[in-house]
Order: structure tokens, then C-alpha cells, then sequence
């Protein structure tokens, strides 16, 4: 799903919104002919590269004024059952069947995982081009980003890490900055 808007001018600017979301409908597989399906979807096997979230998105809001321009990004990540850290049926019953735990049918037998919950992080930049004339910076630009602004320190799961590394590797590393100087030759 992909929704792109340009705002109408305003004396303040030219906003742009773009939004994007991917949702995994099914991802099985069967190991071989007449054999149990095995669902990949909402789960973290390494055999599919790890985590398959149902829904994954990112939202943008921009804005450019002249020489300036801003962004800032909401990245979301959706909760997926870990099948590194499962339990028992009479477990899950003897706790109340709590929610962190997912019955999940999988080749023809129940197992019961921990569920990873989704995450959310925020990104911003602000950009800046020079008008000059001079020919040092004329056509160059300088972005300054911080990438995860809230610190938000990624789901526990069971990976040795602590966390789930197909997705978290970035979130992983806290609060980022960065700073792009762009020029045209």
C-alpha cells in the first residue's frame, strides 16, 4: 500500500506526505510432497532470513522552503511470534493463556511462542542547499539526520543478541546521527 500526497503551496512551504505499508497475507512452504505446511508468516525462522512481521510500514512528512528543507519519519515494525522461545500447552494453560504467548499450528502440531512485540521508531533530518555563486559551494548541500530520536531500544526475543537481527540491527544502535555534504561537479 502506497499513498503519496503533495500539499498544496503555502507562504510556509511545499509539505509532501508519502506513507507506505507492506502486509503479508500467507508465506508457507512444504518440505516435501504430502508433508505438513509450514507457515513462515508472523514468525522468525532463519530458513526465510528471519523475522516475517504481517505488517510492516514507514510514513513521511517533508517540508522545502527555498534553499531549507525538513523530514521527519515514523518507521513501525509489527509484532511476530519467536519460535526460539515457546512453551508447553499446559504451561500456557497454567499461566491464564497469557497474550506474550501465541498457539501457532505448524507442520500439524501446536506449538506455543513468545510474541515479539511491534516496535516503532522515528527518524528527522534537516537539509540546507547553497544558492552561491562561488564555485566551492555552489551545488552543495549539507543534511543533518538523527535516526531512532527517541532511543527506542528494540523488542526482546530470544536471538543470543537479546534481539531479533533481520530487523533490529539499526534500532539496535540507538540513537544516531549523521551529517551528508553533497556537491555537484
Amino acid at each position: 500500500f502506497d499513498v503519496n500526497y503533495r500539499f498544496p503551496q503555502f507562504a510556509l512551504g511545499q509539505f509532501n506526505f508519502n506513507t507506505n505499508w507492506t502486509y503479508v497475507n500467507d508465506f508457507h512452504a512444504y518440505t516435501a510432497p504430502g508433508s505438513p505446511r509450514t507457515e513462515y508468516r508472523d514468525g522468525n525462522s532463519a530458513n526465510v532470513g528471519g523475522a516475517t512481521p504481517k505488517w510492516r510500514g514507514a510514513t513521511m512528512l517533508s517540508w522545502r522552503k527555498k534553499q531549507w528543507g525538513a523530514g521527519l519519519g515514523l518507521y513501525y515494525t509489527g509484532s511476530f511470534t519467536d519460535l526460539n522461545a515457546t512453551t508447553t500447552q499446559a504451561i500456557w494453560d497454567s499461566l491464564g493463556n497469557p497474550g506474550y504467548i501465541k498457539p501457532v499450528f505448524n507442520n500439524g502440531a501446536y506449538s506455543y511462542r513468545y510474541v515479539v512485540h511491534d516496535s516503532k521508531s522515528y527518524n528527522t533530518y534537516v537539509s540546507y542547499r547553497f544558492a552561491a555563486r562561488d564555485r566551492w559551494l555552489k551545488d552543495t548541500s549539507l543534511r543533518f539526520g538523527v535516526n531512532n530520536v527517541f532511543n527506542a531500544e528494540p523488542p526482546l526475543s530470544a536471538d543470543s543478541r537479546g534481539y531479533e537481527p533481520s530487523l533490529y540491527n539499526v534500532m539496535a544502535r540507538g540513537r544516531t546521527y549523521s551529517m551528508q555534504v553533497t556537491k555537484k561537479f
